[in-house]
């Protein structure tokens, strides 16, 4: 299976990267250092990645997005390739269009609204008034 992400140094592609590993060990499917291709920033670079993973004579069967420009990169290479339906795609994120590609994208979506209400529980905050931020009067003005 490829994968094609962003810089692994980002933690969500990092962990995105460690679950694609894990999930591959526990189907007994090898993890190929030579199908990860990481470090795209834009669906274009992730068409190109894509386009370079699919082009030799045996392809991977699946592809795994781990960002929603990438999985729609994927999409371009796999229709310009003539693999759409062929070969399996599976990205991250959900993106607004994603049931309208023929054959729609399987996606895993992670909730952004229940990620930000448990990040906000996880990290604590607390307002520390100390003047300039609560002047009375201001509001509505510039």
């Amino acid at each position: 299976m490829g994968a094609v992400g962003d810089d692994e140094r980002i933690v969500s592609v990092a962990e995105r990267l460690d679950g694609h590993r894990a999930a591959l060990g526990s189907e007994q499917v090898p993890y190929s250092e030579e199908l990860t291709l990481l470090g795209v920033r834009n669906t274009e670079e992730a068409m190109r990645a894509c386009l370079d993973l699919l082009r030799p004579e045996q392809p991977p069967s699946a592809l795994f997005a781990l960002t929603n420009q990438c999985t729609v990169g994927a999409v371009r290479a796999l229709r310009s390739l003539g693999l759409s339906g062929r070969v399996a795609l599976v990205g991250i994120d959900d993106f607004e269009t994603a049931d309208l590609i023929d054959p729609p994208v399987t996606v895993i979506s992670h909730g952004v609204e229940e990620t930000g209400r448990t990040a906000a529980r996880l990290l604590p905050a607390k307002l520390i008034p100390r003047g300039p931020g609560e002047i009375p009067g201001t509001a509505g003005h510039r």
